[in-house]
């Protein structure tokens, strides 16, 4: 083969490469608190969303664990201490309920949604706090105390993403 050519359809199969990498969906984790955007993330298929909070009436830990799949948040397993006052305490259907000494654990259900609301408490009402594996955990509390956060997951090309002026982690709390 005609090594200029050669190295002409090297080039050209790695432009396009890039072409198919860049222009792929990629999954976008965006956290609001009404219009204004606190994060943006790309996320992997797959990755875990932590939240937490102090139950309002029993006063124990309740933690909700959401997996990012198809666009959606879905809720993989829900940990209670007490399941009195509203928290679960059966196996919702195509799911299952057990636990240890330490938690009750509700996992299944096949409850997913595009868009999640979570009202924020303070540091004597919800305490909520939230992670996305593998960063540390965040206590939106002390940021975000009383405010209504919406959590969001959409596909966008990735180049789309890399270019927006909002993906930047955690922008100043106005």
């Amino acid at each position: 083969m005609n090594t200029g050519l050669g190295k002409r359809l090297l080039f050209l199969v790695m432009i396009l490469s890039l072409l198919v990498v860049f222009c792929s969906p990629v999954n976008k984790l965006s956290i609001f608190t009404k219009n204004t955007l606190l994060f943006s993330l790309p996320v992997s298929s797959g990755q875990t969303l932590h939240t937490g909070y102090i139950h309002s009436v029993q006063l124990t830990p309740v933690e909700d664990d959401y997996r990012i799949l198809d666009s959606k948040l879905w809720l993989w397993e829900e940990r209670v201490v007490s399941h009195n006052a509203g928290l679960p305490f059966a196996a919702p259907r195509n799911g299952s309920f057990s636990s240890d000494k330490k938690w009750m654990y509700v996992r299944g259900g096949r409850y997913n949604w595009e868009t999640i609301n979570l009202r924020v408490g303070n540091s004597e009402l919800g305490q909520n706090w939230m992670s996305l594996t593998p960063f540390r955990r965040m206590d939106l509390y002390s940021s975000w105390a009383g405010q209504l956060l919406r959590f969001q997951v959409i596909q966008e090309p990735l180049i789309k993403i890399l270019l927006e002026e909002g993906s930047t982690l955690f922008l100043e709390n106005k």
